[in-house]
């Protein structure tokens, strides 16, 4: 109680001022400042032990790897109550670091301006780590993903009237970021009667969690702190729709459509009536804005419907559905990777007899690795002008 630690460990240390194992400690009312380490540049604890740790500041600490504050391993226990977290450093967890089975409870506390160069500029959780905060601020944390609270692999976390302000993440989710990606069964993981405000990030400036059919994250009586707007959440791609496709087609000519397309054009691309070529281009919904030329488009969006415009993982690929009689082939063959949230097939063409109904085509599309999904797209194929007949029909 009451103490002052400043100025200890070194580069090469772990729990530059205190290192815990299978032990229990109780420190109040005391400082932790200016402490360095290679992990837990004030704290370090391990194996069983038991930290509880009220009105206590721990402040510009810098860790190279994890936790300028605090770094906690396997089974150990951590309480922080009334504690001031700030200006600490590290690679990931520019406060709190946890993994293993660790434990870590936060109540009543503020943690400030700690910042990490990759996840969690005021707290991460790996492993099977659980977090517990209530009644606490995270205000003006850095890092490149998860500006304050980043939550990864089977990580878990219950975060109770807390506030989220003034974060900022280079990446995703600024306020909370959240990856299940080693998830071994279905979980829900939720925020209750949190406030948000000011977070910045280029993708889900509050939230931003990445979809898997096993995770669901809910963000219960969330609100803004200074403005009636909802929270600022966004996912990782989870779903397709159709864009704009041609209302017919002929064979052996390009799917292309010039947006400015007039009747005096003289463009090698396919024709179509100009209103229905202007409310497409208009229509971030159908196709790619800023687009000189419609293609063929798939949309591709996250769980709340948005377009998951930093999605950079999606791909694909169209042919013929199974069932359907050719003969008929569409181009491109190979899969298309998404742009800014759209698949677009470009240079798309149709080599096929006509027929008076629609051929059924299938895009398959992998959104990631556990996630594929797929729809059918009608194509009606015209009979040639007279005299452009070919082999193709």
């Amino acid at each position: 109680m009451g103490c002052i630690l400043s100025g200890n460990g070194n580069d090469d240390t772990e729990g530059g001022t205190l290192a815990v194992v299978d032990a229990i400690v109780e420190i109040e009312d005391s400082f932790f400042e200016f402490n360095i380490a290679s992990k837990g540049a004030a704290i370090q604890i391990s194996r069983s032990a038991n930290l509880t740790m009220r009105q206590t500041i721990i402040r510009n600490n810098s860790a190279i790897f994890q936790g300028g504050a605090l770094h906690a391993s396997i089974r150990a226990v951590a309480t922080f109550t009334d504690c001031t977290i700030e200006g600490n450093i590290a690679g990931e967890g520019g406060g709190f670091y946890a993994m293993g089975s660790a434990v870590i409870t936060v109540a009543n506390s503020n943690l400030t301006a700690n910042n990490a160069n990759a996840f969690g500029g005021a707290i991460s959780m790996r492993g099977s780590a659980e977090l517990t905060c209530t009644g606490s601020f995270m205000t003006r944390n850095q890092a490149y993903t998860g500006g304050a609270v980043s939550i990864q692999e089977n990580a878990s976390f219950l975060i109770t009237n807390s506030g989220f302000q003034d974060n900022i993440a280079s990446d995703f989710g600024a306020g909370i970021f959240v990856d299940k990606s080693t998830e071994a069964k279905t979980q829900i993981m939720v925020c209750r009667s949190s406030q948000f405000g000011g977070n910045t990030a280029a993708a889900g400036a509050d939230i931003f969690w990445v979809y898997y059919p096993w995770f669901m994250f809910e963000c219960n009586a969330c609100s803004k702190i200074r403005d009636p707007d909802t929270v600022l959440i966004s996912t990782s791609a989870m779903t397709i729709t159709p864009g704009w496709w041609p209302p017919s087609v002929t064979s052996g000519v390009s799917l292309g459509v010039d947006v400015k397309l007039d009747s005096n054009s003289s463009s090698g691309l396919a024709p179509t009536p100009i209103t229905s070529t202007q409310n497409a281009a208009m229509n971030s919904s159908l196709t790619k804005p800023g687009s000189g030329v419609l293609w063929p488009t798939i949309v591709v969006r996250d769980y709340y419907g948005a377009i998951a415009i930093f999605d950079n993982v999606t791909r694909c690929r169209a042919s013929l559905a199974v069932g359907e009689q050719g003969p008929f082939s569409f181009s491109p063959t190979t899969w298309v990777t998404v742009d800014a949230g759209y698949i677009l097939f470009q240079d798309a063409e149709v080599l096929s007899k006509s027929r008076d109904y629609p051929y059924k085509l299938t895009v398959n599309c992998t959104l990631s690795p556990v996630l594929q999904t797929q729809i059918t797209v009608d194509v009606t194929v015209d009979k040639c002008n007279p005299g452009y007949e070919n082999v193709n029909g």
